[in-house]
């Protein structure tokens, strides 16, 4: 009786040992199955940017293998006759990200009118070249979402009414070095020549 319980459980043995060996050659002929598809959730952020030697030349760089939600430093440009004003998600680079690091999540939510086709994101660079009868104006328009561009102008009597804004201008407050004005006022750049002057917009 013990040797046929012995033989029993051996053979028990031996079915579960053979179906456990059955088992693993499947799951690695499923893995070196070449048809099989790979599913990649990564992303590519392409950096569109002047050359720092030769800044005629427009160059680019990539960061790759970045996961939707991870977070990636946004790079600071120096030039040496350049100014450098951020990065923009548009190729026109009317305005930047307001921001030091992102992810592109942050891009997926708050700006639907930027294409990320496929799973790349491009950024540019946005470049000034300011001299002393030019004034660089960084715009902070707050009248609805929160956008920032830059306007070059002459270093001259400038009409705040040239700043673009969204709101009618009876609902616009113009504010630069903490002092208010309205969107009829002239202001004087002549002593900003080649230099950058920060303008904040906001509703009433």
């Amino acid at each position: 009786m013990k040797k046929a319980i012995r033989y029993i459980l051996l053979s028990i043995t031996s079915i579960l040992l053979i179906s456990t060996i059955g088992y693993s050659a499947f799951l690695i002929n499923q893995i070196k199955d070449d048809s099989s598809k790979v599913i990649d959730n990564t992303y590519k952020v392409v950096l569109h940017y002047r050359d720092q030697n030769n800044v005629n030349l427009e160059v680019s760089t990539s960061i790759e293998g970045l996961e939707e939600d991870s977070y990636f430093d946004l790079p600071v440009l120096n030039y040496e006759t350049l100014v450098f004003s951020g990065w923009s998600l548009y190729e026109s680079r009317s305005s930047s990200i307001d921001l030091k690091s992102i992810n592109i999540k942050y891009v997926k939510e708050n700006y639907n009118d930027v294409s990320i086709n496929d799973k790349t994101l491009n950024l540019y660079s946005i470049i000034n070249n300011i001299d002393e009868n030019h004034v660089l104006l960084k715009i902070n328009d707050n009248t609805s979402t929160p956008l920032t561009y830059y306007m070059k102008t002459e270093a001259k009597l400038f009409n705040l009414f040239n700043i673009r804004y969204v709101y009618p201008s009876t609902f616009v407050n113009i504010t630069i070095n903490e002092v208010n004005y309205n969107i009829n006022d002239m202001f004087d750049l002549t002593s900003y020549g080649g230099k950058t002057l920060e303008v904040f917009v906001t509703t009433i």
